[in-house]
């Protein structure tokens, strides 16, 4: 009598299987970063500073968005993550060239 192997595959994961409670959670830290980076935007003090928190604040309000869409299944939030990103790119690259006239 022969033994036969059955090769399984490896389980994947899917993103979108994730626990919505584990999306929100995610969303929610990435929350928390946001309120950080405007506090340092707010308290400054050099414009360096200021602008480290904008920088941060596009990259993490670009993933916030991410995540939420796909929490929500929402293509909304990823449209406007790329605008996001886009935007907060060329303001930071006028506000680094500004400073040299």
């Amino acid at each position: 009598m022969a033994t036969v192997h059955v090769r399984r595959k490896a389980p994947t994961i899917d993103p979108a299987a994730l626990p919505q409670a584990a999306m929100y959670a995610v969303a929610g830290v990435l929350l928390l970063a946001v309120v950080a980076g405007v506090g340092r935007a707010v308290r400054g003090p050099t414009t360096r500073d200021r602008l480290t928190a904008f920088v941060l604040l596009g990259t993490t309000g670009a993933a916030l968005l991410v995540v939420l869409g796909s929490a929500t299944a929402v293509p909304a939030f990823r449209d406007a993550a790329i605008v996001l990103v886009a935007l907060a790119t060329v303001v930071t690259v006028v506000l680094t060239r500004g400073g040299q006239s």
